[in-house]
């Protein structure tokens, strides 16, 4: 079936028609450029010319510039509505922070739980302070180099440990460690520790968040000794989104995600392994003997003993 029958013009002819330089009336350049049936042309070629006719005889000089004006407005339209389908993108894993990232030396992983890795109790670490640190798995804005951070951000991610331990007078605070108070310095477990002991906390606890699945996260962290540096237990929690309920509604600024979106979930669980396991090491921790230096024991009263007692005015 030629060109002719079917109504429409080939790119041949089309692209014949530019190299002439846009010659004949512009109607019938435009719809030579554009293929339509022949039908469409013709219904829109009466209305056309009768617009036409009104143009000439109000404005003498409109002619010159309606060809360009509807070029323009076509282009406009078919690129408005010939757009394709909206494409996708798949889901790429970010970075993950593994268990070597958080710990000062390589400590057996736990899955789903909480386990203490210290062979015997601890001594004499409670009551103390807790430095707490999230690594993330990201270039860091200094130029130090790495590929870990230790952000502030998003701050409510702190704001957990706050009231965490408020039933735990052992736990005398807990209080962030973030890359501001790193320095220039590469975001590492040794570094954490010696900002943590500055800061004069017994213990330190870095961990770190990564998303397995667009629902799905883990949190994963051990617990330091910042006196020894020594690792004292690691904590891990899996979870995935919870499909919220149709017939469920919607709190107020969208506060009951936290019963359904698998971060929080996991941040909940998290801080549940915690408490567990501090609670664990807070009864089983032994004092720490404290013995009086040599020489400092005195063998006698240091004043003669007098009874009854004597006052003496002023």
């Amino acid at each position: 079936m030629s060109a002719a029958e079917t109504g429409t013009q080939s790119a041949a002819e089309r692209t014949g028609l530019l190299q002439e330089g846009w010659h004949g009336p512009p109607e019938r350049v435009f719809f030579q450029l554009i293929p339509l049936p022949n039908h469409a042309i013709q219904s829109f070629a009466t209305g056309w010319q009768a617009m036409l006719g009104a143009i000439d005889r109000g404005m003498t000089n409109m002619r010159a510039i309606k060809l360009p004006v509807l070029v323009t407005a076509a282009a406009t339209a078919l690129s408005c509505g010939c757009a394709g389908p909206e494409t996708r993108k798949p889901w790429v894993a970010p970075q993950r922070v593994t268990w070597s990232d958080v710990a000062t030396e390589p400590v057996e992983a736990v899955e789903n739980g909480y386990r203490i890795v210290q062979s015997g109790a601890t001594e004499g670490v409670f009551p103390c302070a807790l430095a707490v640190s999230r690594i993330a798995a990201e270039t860091p804005r200094t130029n130090a180099g790495g590929s870990l951070a230790a952000p502030s951000t998003p701050h409510n991610e702190f704001l957990i440990w706050n009231t965490s331990f408020d039933n735990l007078p052992a736990v005398s605070e807990a209080f962030p460690v973030v890359e501001r108070d790193l320095g220039e310095y590469a975001v590492e477990p040794q570094l954490i520790l010696s900002a943590a002991r500055a800061f004069h906390a017994g213990l330190s606890l870095i961990y770190a968040v990564n998303q397995l699945a667009p629902e799905k996260y883990e949190m994963l962290g051990v617990l330091h000794d910042t006196k020894t540096g020594k690792p004292i237990a690691v904590f891990h929690t899996v979870n995935e989104t919870i499909i919220r309920p149709e017939n469920a509604k919607k709190a107020h600024n969208n506060v009951d995600a936290w019963e359904y979106e698998a971060r929080a979930l996991a941040r909940t669980q998290f801080k549940r392994l915690a408490l567990a396991c501090f609670r664990e090491l807070i009864a089983q921790d032994v004092p720490q003997r404290q013995e009086p230096p040599e020489g400092w024991t005195p063998n006698r009263p240091l004043a003669p003993m007098h009874w009854p007692p004597r006052y003496y005015g002023p």
